[in-house]
């Protein structure tokens, strides 16, 4: 059986009604088209912390503390000025990517301390990673400057930092690090 398409089409018509209005009121419910809210480009997070007579160990992510239980580590959460650090590590629960580390320290024996990656599963098992050595082999050839390095993932990667994936930082005793860290993604 052939169905001529304009008999439907006006057949149709006179039962289906569609109301053009997406911003009215029909009934009691309001139909209408709310798009996400958009920041913009992911602004760097800074963070500064001074340390006096010991080495601090500082946490980015492992907002359980997952991490810290598995490889027995003593940390200390960064004071992140706008944000508590319980607040801050929110954000990082379910995952961010970090594009950029810049590290600004009075000390540039900072750079032989460690700054690793952990990683740990449901399943009991655990990975970590010391990324010092890329960072120490970041130099600034255009002004010399010993005390500051900058690790760049590069657009196409990235590390992930979320409730089972974190980077502890030791910060050498009596010094001021200064730490930029650039958002490539924030998961929601």
């Amino acid at each position: 059986m052939i169905i001529d398409d304009s008999i439907w089409a006006s057949g149709l018509g006179s039962v289906l009604s569609v109301n053009p209005e997406v911003d009215t009121v029909i009934s009691g419910v309001t139909y209408t088209n709310l798009a996400s809210v958009n920041l913009g480009d992911m602004m760097p997070i800074s963070i500064s912390n001074t340390t006096i007579g010991a080495d601090e160990v500082l946490q980015i992510g492992d907002p359980d503390g997952v991490i810290s239980h598995i490889y027995g580590i003593a940390s200390k959460t960064w004071d992140f000025g706008d944000y508590t650090a319980p607040q801050l590590a929110s954000f990082f629960r379910k995952g961010a990517v970090i594009r950029q580390f810049n590290l600004e320290t009075t000390d540039s024996n900072q750079f032989a301390k460690p700054f690793t990656y952990y990683a740990v599963d449901v399943d009991g098992s655990a990975a970590n990673k010391d990324i010092r050595g890329s960072l120490v082999a970041s130099g600034r050839s255009t002004d010399r400057n010993t005390t500051i390095r900058t690790l760049d993932f590069g657009y196409d990667s990235g590390l992930l930092v979320n409730h089972s994936n974190a980077i502890y930082l030791t910060q050498l005793a009596n010094t001021t690090l200064t730490l930029t860290i650039q958002l490539q993604a924030i998961i929601k």
